[in-house]
């Protein structure tokens, strides 16, 4: 990766990706929380359960962002702008 541009653009997908992934452990940790199988968390977010599974087992798993944010109101979540330097997602638990 000797060319700058390249390991910029290398960079910065592994940066989403692994924001990505926070994000649905996140989900996940709440679902387990709440004591729910992907089954119930599929149910509760109006979501094909087929979809849930393929989040979760999926070595690269590419749900569509509408899909995330259900996923994350079905467990209590809230994804807005994170703050600080980078754009991000950020996740708070709702009270």
């Amino acid at each position: 990766m000797d060319d700058p541009e390249y390991r910029c653009t290398v960079e910065q997908a592994r940066h989403r990706d692994d924001q990505f992934d926070s994000i649905i452990r996140l989900i996940d940790q709440r679902r387990n929380e709440l004591g729910w199988s992907y089954e119930e968390l599929a149910c509760q977010a109006n979501i094909n359960p087929e979809d849930i599974r393929q989040i979760y087992s999926l070595e690269t798993p590419d749900p569509s962002f509408g899909t995330v944010v259900d996923l994350a109101c079905a467990v209590g979540l809230e994804l807005g702008a994170g703050h600080g330097t980078g754009a991000g997602l950020g996740a708070a638990k709702i009270s």
